[in-house]
């Protein structure tokens, strides 16, 4: 069950652990279900996986073009394409970070907020660009 929401509303998760008894010695079977609830504690969608983003592409291109990256180049990342591959809306606000687990590239870590709510299986290309300086 889903909705569209008001970027206003706020959602608040709940796990509901459910369970059924059963006569086996191998104990009991169960699942995990998320609930997204609004301000006054209405129902507003429920799923058994939560949201999940994933980065489906980006480009990463240096000021010369080349596709070498030279120490004290400028390189950019563009085009980022976000996908929300989980089983429920991904809220408003969650953050996408961009940092370098690599020494040979350094920059400061870079955030940004997702401007809306993003439903299972949908995209977004998010409109900004990351420039950094190859050591």
């Amino acid at each position: 069950m889903a909705r569209q929401v008001s970027q206003r509303e706020r959602w608040r998760f709940i796990v509901c652990l459910t369970h059924t008894l059963s006569s086996s010695t191998l104990g009991r079977y169960g699942s995990i279900v998320y609930l997204a609830l609004g301000q006054g504690g209405q129902l507003l969608e429920s799923a058994g996986v939560l949201y999940h983003g994933c980065v489906a592409s980006y480009e990463v291109r240096g000021e010369r073009d080349d596709g070498i990256f030279e120490p004290g180049e400028r390189i950019e990342i563009q085009k980022l394409v976000l996908t929300n591959t989980g089983g429920m809306t991904m809220p408003s606000g969650a953050e996408i970070r961009i940092h370098s687990p690599d020494s040979s590239i350094l920059f400061d870590e870079f955030t940004q907020p997702l401007p809306f709510f993003l439903q299972p299986g949908k995209v977004f290309l998010f409109p900004f660009w990351v420039s950094f300086t190859c050591i």
